[in-house]
């Protein structure tokens, strides 16, 4: 049991360590006819969330998408 434990700690790390020390950038498209806006992710809180370029705030939660995920589906999942 011990060893199973030290192997999803040493994953667990593992994973951490490589995500990206500063937040990706990426370009995207400021829409008018959408209710949210889409933002970059500058303000990253944590080294975890560096793998995503751009948010959408909806109503105090945040959406995240990476550079793969097209504007449209990113505000697609905000208004869902």
């Amino acid at each position: 049991m011990k060893a199973l434990s030290f192997l999803l700690i040493f994953v667990f790390l593992a994973a951490c360590a490589k995500a990206p020390k500063n937040p990706e950038t990426c370009t995207f498209i400021q829409s008018s006819n959408n209710y949210f806006n889409i933002q970059d992710n500058s303000d990253s809180p944590g080294r975890a969330y560096n793998v995503f370029c751009k948010k959408v705030l909806v109503f105090g939660l945040v959406v995240y998408g990476t550079c793969e995920v097209t504007d449209d589906d990113l505000l697609h999942a905000a208004n869902v």
